[in-house]
């Protein structure tokens, strides 16, 4: 009989606000160098197929309040897991190559989604609820992965799930070249203390673009370059034109006044992680009135949204949180430096997980993970 994986543990470093030697300075906490590396859109089919760059679906709110349907039917959680199962982390690296053939991942360090970024943060903060996330290690470079037990959940009739689904589709528009799109993903490339790091983040919609558009294909524009089949089955196509960071919008829908205030608040770590500029909150009329609650449930008028400049709340509470992000930073270097240290010959393939209420983080060996294809393993490995 086999013995069980040996476990590799991470307890939270304590960080003591007395002394100022756990703790960096403010310059040191800020993420900087924010580029957009490259973007893409996957596309309702049966076969995974990918518009690279991808075109967020703008914000346009109708003229007259409409009364939206409620969530039914399927929704998802992780495209990028139900449509590249193998490699779930190989749509962002296609998609860099496709926008930049000869792109250099030598000052990269990790390379991840929000998500697993924002469950340290959580760890970091005192959140005492249970994560996990699969980790590939290529070289120096270290790949974080979103993890889960579904890519995507039913919502059964009987079930109240809230008006989020059709408020996207009736207040925000794809182009009409994009209106097959499911949603769209954006690459990034910026630094965070000693770390170059590559993540890739959903964007909910954009606003009306203020600056020029990068490329020569145009926003909208059907696609026009050649398909490209990849090992996983996954097929890339031409999209459009990058949409700069400064119009992203991350959305809210909430039914419930209580809380909201706090609940903004909340948003703002993931809204830092994302770099996301814009953020739009809307609260549905019950909770202005209790007249006709299911009919005002579904009903969100103007004077109800709120389109926010969330830059500068997020500048202000990146500048007032140096000691939770000092306290992020160690858990992140720790992590990653343990699976660097994780013993195994080529690719290392592991799992971080926390269980509820537990002080450390555990990292296993992860015989059964996915892991990239050789060709683009070779890509992060060339210049190394």
């Amino acid at each position: 009989m086999a013995s069980a994986a040996p476990t590799r543990a991470l307890a939270s470093p304590p960080i003591d606000t007395r002394d100022r030697s756990t703790s960096i300075n403010e310059d040191e906490s800020k993420i900087t160098g924010v580029e957009v590396v490259a973007s893409y859109n996957w596309v309702d089919s049966e076969n995974a197929v990918m518009l690279v760059p991808g075109v967020p679906p703008t914000w346009s709110p109708p003229s007259e309040t409409p009364q939206l349907e409620p969530d039914q039917g399927w929704r998802w959680i992780d495209q990028n897991a139900h449509r590249s199962p193998k490699a779930p982390i190989e749509p962002l690296i296609r998609a860099v190559l496709r926008q930049h053939p000869d792109y250099d991942f030598t000052n990269t360090n990790l390379i991840s989604d929000r998500q697993p970024l924002s469950c340290l943060l959580k760890f970091a903060a005192g959140d005492s609820k249970a994560f996990s996330f699969s980790v590939q290690v290529v070289g120096n470079i270290v790949i974080f992965t979103r993890k889960g037990s579904k890519t995507r959940e039913f919502v059964g009739p009987e079930t109240y799930a809230g008006f989020r689904k059709d408020f996207e589709k009736k207040y925000t528009k794809y182009p009409a070249a994009f209106q097959s799109s499911t949603s769209h993903h954006r690459i990034l490339s910026y630094k965070l203390g000693a770390l170059r790091i590559l993540l890739r983040c959903g964007a909910d919609a954009c606003l009306a673009p203020q600056a020029p558009l990068t490329t020569n294909s145009g926003v909208g524009k059907p696609p026009t370059e050649p398909l490209q089949e990849t090992s996983d089955n996954i097929t890339v196509q031409g999209g459009g034109s990058e949409v700069p960071q400064s119009d992203i919008v991350e959305l809210a829908t909430r039914v419930d006044k209580r809380g909201f205030p706090d609940y903004a608040i909340t948003k703002f770590p993931e809204l830092w992680l994302a770099q996301t500029p814009n953020f739009i909150t809307a609260l549905s009329s019950a909770t202005v009135s209790s007249k006709q609650a299911v009919y005002c449930r579904s009903v969100f008028t103007p004077d109800n949204i709120s389109i926010r400049k969330s830059a500068d709340d997020v500048a202000q509470w990146e500048k007032n949180n140096t000691e939770l992000i000092s306290k992020f930073l160690k858990v992140l270097a720790a992590t990653l430096e343990t699976a660097r240290d994780e013993p195994a010959k080529g690719d290392r393939l592991l799992v971080v997980s926390r269980e509820e209420g537990d002080n450390e983080i555990h990292i296993i060996p992860d015989t059964g993970a996915v892991k990239l294809p050789e060709d683009l393993s070779k890509h992060l490995m060339a210049k190394q």
